[in-house]
Formats: structure tokens, C-alpha cells, sequence
């Protein structure tokens, strides 16, 4: 049960690791947007 459970934080790190790349990478696209929008 515990490596179970050890097995899932470490799933969800992954997940919350890529999904601060993806807010990342969104806010940098939508910046390069505006700026090519006047």
C-alpha cells in the first residue's frame, strides 16, 4: 500500500512538473502573439 501510494506522488509530481511546462510554454506563445498583434 505505501509503494503504492509512493508510486502515485511521484506520478503526480510528473504531472504537475509538466503541467507548469505547459502553463509555461502558454504564456510565452501568448506573449509572442501580442506582441506580433499591434
Amino acid at each position: 500500500m505505501i509503494l503504492v501510494y509512493m508510486s502515485l506522488r511521484h506520478e503526480f509530481k510528473s504531472l504537475s512538473v509538466v503541467s507548469n511546462e505547459m502553463m509555461q510554454n502558454g504564456a510565452k506563445i501568448l506573449k509572442t502573439l501580442e506582441s506580433y498583434n499591434p
